[in-house]
Protein backbone atom coordinates (compact mmCIF):
# COMPACT_ATOMS: atom_id res chain seq x y z
CA UNK A 1 0.00 0.00 0.00
CA UNK A 2 2.97 2.36 0.49
CA UNK A 3 3.31 2.64 -3.29
CA UNK A 4 -0.38 3.55 -3.56
CA UNK A 5 -0.11 6.25 -0.89
CA UNK A 6 3.02 7.62 -2.53
CA UNK A 7 1.36 7.89 -5.95
CA UNK A 8 -1.76 9.45 -4.43
CA UNK A 9 0.36 12.06 -2.68
CA UNK A 10 2.24 12.85 -5.89
CA UNK A 11 -1.02 13.28 -7.82
CA UNK A 12 -2.41 15.64 -5.18
CA UNK A 13 0.76 17.75 -5.23
CA UNK A 14 0.71 17.96 -9.01
CA UNK A 15 -3.03 18.68 -9.12
CA UNK A 16 -3.74 15.54 -11.16
CA UNK A 17 -5.69 13.61 -8.52
CA UNK A 18 -8.98 14.35 -10.31
CA UNK A 19 -7.61 13.68 -13.80
CA UNK A 20 -9.55 10.65 -15.18
CA UNK A 21 -6.49 8.82 -16.52
CA UNK A 22 -4.47 9.44 -13.36
CA UNK A 23 -7.39 8.30 -11.21
CA UNK A 24 -7.74 5.10 -13.23
CA UNK A 25 -4.07 4.35 -12.72
CA UNK A 26 -4.30 5.03 -8.98
CA UNK A 27 -7.45 2.91 -8.56
CA UNK A 28 -5.93 0.04 -10.51
CA UNK A 29 -2.86 0.15 -8.29
CA UNK A 30 -5.01 0.35 -5.15
CA UNK A 31 -7.12 -2.61 -6.27
CA UNK A 32 -3.97 -4.62 -6.95
CA UNK A 33 -2.61 -3.99 -3.45
CA UNK A 34 -3.45 -6.26 -0.53
CA UNK A 35 -6.03 -5.10 2.01
CA UNK A 36 -7.05 -2.00 0.06
CA UNK A 37 -10.80 -2.54 -0.39
CA UNK A 38 -11.86 0.31 1.90
CA UNK A 39 -9.19 2.62 0.52
CA UNK A 40 -10.21 1.97 -3.10
CA UNK A 41 -13.89 2.63 -2.28
CA UNK A 42 -13.11 5.82 -0.36
CA UNK A 43 -10.81 7.03 -3.11
CA UNK A 44 -13.49 6.51 -5.74
CA UNK A 45 -16.28 8.17 -3.76
CA UNK A 46 -14.14 11.17 -2.82
CA UNK A 47 -13.07 11.84 -6.40
CA UNK A 48 -14.68 14.46 -8.61
CA UNK A 49 -16.71 12.89 -11.41
CA UNK A 50 -14.93 9.52 -11.77
CA UNK A 51 -15.70 7.94 -15.14
CA UNK A 52 -17.34 4.58 -15.87
CA UNK A 53 -14.00 2.78 -16.17
CA UNK A 54 -13.03 3.92 -12.67
CA UNK A 55 -16.33 2.70 -11.20
CA UNK A 56 -16.02 -0.62 -13.03
CA UNK A 57 -12.48 -1.10 -11.73
CA UNK A 58 -13.54 -0.85 -8.09
CA UNK A 59 -16.82 -2.77 -8.52
CA UNK A 60 -14.89 -5.60 -10.16
CA UNK A 61 -12.28 -5.61 -7.40
CA UNK A 62 -14.93 -5.68 -4.67
CA UNK A 63 -16.86 -8.47 -6.41
CA UNK A 64 -14.07 -10.80 -5.24
CA UNK A 65 -13.27 -9.45 -1.79
CA UNK A 66 -16.45 -7.68 -0.65
CA UNK A 67 -19.42 -8.54 -2.91
CA UNK A 68 -22.02 -6.78 -0.77
CA UNK A 69 -20.01 -3.56 -0.99
CA UNK A 70 -19.68 -4.08 -4.73
CA UNK A 71 -23.47 -4.24 -5.09
CA UNK A 72 -23.93 -1.14 -2.92
CA UNK A 73 -21.39 0.72 -5.01
CA UNK A 74 -23.24 -0.23 -8.19
CA UNK A 75 -26.49 1.24 -6.90
CA UNK A 76 -24.61 4.33 -5.74
CA UNK A 77 -23.26 4.60 -9.28
CA UNK A 78 -26.78 4.21 -10.62
CA UNK A 79 -28.28 6.84 -8.27
CA UNK A 80 -25.64 9.33 -9.42
CA UNK A 81 -26.56 8.76 -13.09
CA UNK A 82 -23.13 7.43 -14.01
CA UNK A 83 -23.15 5.76 -17.43
CA UNK A 84 -23.20 1.96 -17.31
CA UNK A 85 -21.60 -0.26 -19.95
CA UNK A 86 -21.41 -3.94 -20.84
CA UNK A 87 -18.58 -4.45 -18.35
CA UNK A 88 -20.46 -3.00 -15.39
CA UNK A 89 -23.19 -5.64 -15.29
CA UNK A 90 -21.05 -8.79 -15.30
CA UNK A 91 -19.13 -7.47 -12.29
CA UNK A 92 -22.22 -6.68 -10.22
CA UNK A 93 -23.97 -9.88 -11.33
CA UNK A 94 -20.95 -11.83 -10.11
CA UNK A 95 -21.31 -10.15 -6.72
CA UNK A 96 -25.01 -11.04 -6.62
CA UNK A 97 -24.13 -14.64 -7.53
CA UNK A 98 -21.67 -14.86 -4.62
CA UNK A 99 -24.34 -13.53 -2.26
CA UNK A 100 -27.18 -15.59 -3.84
CA UNK A 101 -28.92 -12.25 -4.06
CA UNK A 102 -32.12 -12.11 -6.13
CA UNK A 103 -31.80 -8.89 -8.13
CA UNK A 104 -33.82 -9.65 -11.23
CA UNK A 105 -34.26 -5.89 -11.66
CA UNK A 106 -30.73 -5.93 -13.07
CA UNK A 107 -31.94 -8.02 -16.01
CA UNK A 108 -34.70 -5.50 -16.69
CA UNK A 109 -32.13 -2.71 -16.67
CA UNK A 110 -29.89 -4.69 -19.02
CA UNK A 111 -32.79 -5.08 -21.46
CA UNK A 112 -33.64 -1.38 -21.16
CA UNK A 113 -30.08 -0.31 -21.94
CA UNK A 114 -29.69 -2.79 -24.81
CA UNK A 115 -26.86 -4.88 -23.36
CA UNK A 116 -28.83 -8.14 -23.52
CA UNK A 117 -27.17 -9.19 -26.80
CA UNK A 118 -23.64 -8.94 -25.38
CA UNK A 119 -22.24 -12.45 -24.84
CA UNK A 120 -20.27 -11.33 -21.78
CA UNK A 121 -23.47 -10.05 -20.15
CA UNK A 122 -25.45 -13.11 -21.24
CA UNK A 123 -22.90 -15.47 -19.68
CA UNK A 124 -23.04 -13.51 -16.44
CA UNK A 125 -26.84 -13.70 -16.41
CA UNK A 126 -26.69 -17.48 -16.84
CA UNK A 127 -24.38 -17.82 -13.83
CA UNK A 128 -26.44 -15.33 -11.82
CA UNK A 129 -29.75 -17.09 -12.41
CA UNK A 130 -28.16 -20.49 -11.82
CA UNK A 131 -26.69 -19.41 -8.47
CA UNK A 132 -30.09 -18.06 -7.36
CA UNK A 133 -31.89 -21.25 -8.39
CA UNK A 134 -33.79 -19.72 -11.31
CA UNK A 135 -32.75 -22.41 -13.76
CA UNK A 136 -35.57 -21.75 -16.22
CA UNK A 137 -34.30 -18.20 -16.75
CA UNK A 138 -30.73 -19.43 -17.20
CA UNK A 139 -31.84 -22.03 -19.76
CA UNK A 140 -33.94 -19.49 -21.66
CA UNK A 141 -30.99 -17.13 -22.03
CA UNK A 142 -28.68 -19.98 -23.04
CA UNK A 143 -31.09 -21.42 -25.61
CA UNK A 144 -31.78 -18.02 -27.19
CA UNK A 145 -28.11 -17.08 -27.56
CA UNK A 146 -27.27 -16.73 -31.27
CA UNK A 147 -23.63 -17.52 -30.53
CA UNK A 148 -22.17 -19.34 -27.52
CA UNK A 149 -18.57 -19.29 -26.40
CA UNK A 150 -16.73 -21.60 -24.02
CA UNK A 151 -17.91 -19.67 -20.97
CA UNK A 152 -21.54 -19.98 -22.14
CA UNK A 153 -21.36 -23.77 -22.29
CA UNK A 154 -19.35 -24.13 -19.08
CA UNK A 155 -21.68 -21.79 -17.18
CA UNK A 156 -24.78 -23.67 -18.30
CA UNK A 157 -23.28 -27.06 -17.43
CA UNK A 158 -22.23 -25.70 -14.04
CA UNK A 159 -25.73 -24.32 -13.37
CA UNK A 160 -27.32 -27.67 -14.16
CA UNK A 161 -24.91 -29.63 -11.97
CA UNK A 162 -25.18 -27.20 -9.05
CA UNK A 163 -28.97 -27.34 -9.17
CA UNK A 164 -29.09 -31.14 -9.16
CA UNK A 165 -29.69 -31.78 -12.87
CA UNK A 166 -26.67 -33.98 -13.54
CA UNK A 167 -28.19 -35.91 -16.45
CA UNK A 168 -29.22 -32.69 -18.21
CA UNK A 169 -25.68 -31.37 -17.66
CA UNK A 170 -24.27 -34.41 -19.47
CA UNK A 171 -26.74 -33.89 -22.31
CA UNK A 172 -25.59 -30.27 -22.58
CA UNK A 173 -21.99 -31.46 -22.76
CA UNK A 174 -22.99 -33.85 -25.53
CA UNK A 175 -24.77 -31.00 -27.32
CA UNK A 176 -21.54 -29.02 -27.04
CA UNK A 177 -19.69 -31.82 -28.84
CA UNK A 178 -22.33 -31.98 -31.58
CA UNK A 179 -22.23 -28.20 -32.01
CA UNK A 180 -18.48 -28.46 -32.56
CA UNK A 181 -17.75 -24.72 -32.55
CA UNK A 182 -16.21 -24.65 -29.08
CA UNK A 183 -13.84 -27.13 -27.45
CA UNK A 184 -14.23 -27.87 -23.72
CA UNK A 185 -11.40 -26.97 -21.38
CA UNK A 186 -10.37 -28.31 -17.97
CA UNK A 187 -12.98 -26.18 -16.17
CA UNK A 188 -15.79 -27.60 -18.31
CA UNK A 189 -14.63 -31.17 -17.79
CA UNK A 190 -14.45 -30.76 -13.99
CA UNK A 191 -18.17 -29.93 -13.98
CA UNK A 192 -18.93 -32.83 -16.31
CA UNK A 193 -17.07 -35.21 -13.98
CA UNK A 194 -19.08 -33.79 -11.09
CA UNK A 195 -22.27 -34.70 -12.96
CA UNK A 196 -20.95 -38.21 -13.64
CA UNK A 197 -20.04 -38.65 -9.96
CA UNK A 198 -23.51 -37.62 -8.84
CA UNK A 199 -25.06 -40.14 -11.19
CA UNK A 200 -22.59 -42.87 -10.22
CA UNK A 201 -22.07 -43.55 -13.93
CA UNK A 202 -18.50 -44.86 -13.98
CA UNK A 203 -18.66 -45.95 -17.63
CA UNK A 204 -19.44 -42.39 -18.65
CA UNK A 205 -16.68 -41.26 -16.33
CA UNK A 206 -14.18 -43.46 -18.13
CA UNK A 207 -15.35 -41.97 -21.39
CA UNK A 208 -14.73 -38.48 -20.02
CA UNK A 209 -11.25 -39.52 -18.82
CA UNK A 210 -10.49 -40.80 -22.31
CA UNK A 211 -11.83 -37.53 -23.74
CA UNK A 212 -9.35 -35.65 -21.53
CA UNK A 213 -6.45 -37.74 -22.87
CA UNK A 214 -7.44 -37.58 -26.51
CA UNK A 215 -7.85 -33.81 -26.40
CA UNK A 216 -4.59 -33.23 -24.55
CA UNK A 217 -6.20 -31.45 -21.61
CA UNK A 218 -3.86 -30.68 -18.75
CA UNK A 219 -4.57 -32.60 -15.54
CA UNK A 220 -4.80 -29.64 -13.18
CA UNK A 221 -5.19 -30.12 -9.43
CA UNK A 222 -8.96 -29.56 -9.69
CA UNK A 223 -9.34 -31.92 -12.63
CA UNK A 224 -7.13 -34.56 -11.03
CA UNK A 225 -9.06 -34.31 -7.77
CA UNK A 226 -12.37 -34.63 -9.62
CA UNK A 227 -11.15 -37.76 -11.44
CA UNK A 228 -9.87 -39.34 -8.22
CA UNK A 229 -13.16 -38.58 -6.47
CA UNK A 230 -15.10 -40.11 -9.35
CA UNK A 231 -13.10 -43.35 -9.34
CA UNK A 232 -13.17 -43.56 -5.54
CA UNK A 233 -16.95 -43.82 -5.60
CA UNK A 234 -16.64 -47.28 -7.16
CA UNK A 235 -15.27 -50.01 -4.85
CA UNK A 236 -12.03 -51.70 -5.92
CA UNK A 237 -11.53 -49.34 -8.86
CA UNK A 238 -8.43 -47.15 -8.96
CA UNK A 239 -7.78 -44.23 -11.26
CA UNK A 240 -5.96 -45.60 -14.33
CA UNK A 241 -3.04 -43.49 -15.52
CA UNK A 242 -1.48 -43.63 -18.95
CA UNK A 243 2.34 -43.58 -19.18
CA UNK A 244 3.52 -40.04 -18.48
CA UNK A 245 0.11 -38.92 -17.24
CA UNK A 246 -0.07 -37.18 -13.90
CA UNK A 247 -1.50 -34.28 -11.97
CA UNK A 248 0.04 -30.83 -12.47
CA UNK A 249 3.12 -32.12 -14.26
CA UNK A 250 3.85 -34.98 -11.86
CA UNK A 251 4.80 -37.85 -14.15
CA UNK A 252 3.43 -41.22 -13.13
CA UNK A 253 3.21 -44.68 -14.62
CA UNK A 254 -0.07 -46.55 -14.51
CA UNK A 255 -2.11 -49.24 -16.16
CA UNK A 256 -4.46 -48.30 -18.95
CA UNK A 257 -7.47 -50.55 -18.71
CA UNK A 258 -8.89 -51.88 -21.94
CA UNK A 259 -12.59 -51.32 -21.35
CA UNK A 260 -14.47 -49.87 -24.31
CA UNK A 261 -15.57 -46.27 -23.83
CA UNK A 262 -19.23 -45.73 -24.55
CA UNK A 263 -20.55 -42.47 -25.93
CA UNK A 264 -23.62 -40.79 -24.50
Amino acid sequence: MNEVYKLHSQLIKSGLHHDPLSLRRLLFLACSASGSASYASSLLLSSQSPDTVSWNTVIRFLSHSAPSRSVSLFYHMRSNSISLDHFTFPFVLKSCSHLHLDRRDLHSLILKLGFDSDVYVQNSLISFYGSCGFLDFALKIFEEMPQRDLVSWSSMISCLVNNGFAFQALNTFRQMQVDGNVKPDEVTVVKVISAVSRLGALELGRWVHTFVRRNGLRITVKLGTALIDMYSRSPNVSMPLAPGEGVEGVQEEGIVKGESMTDF
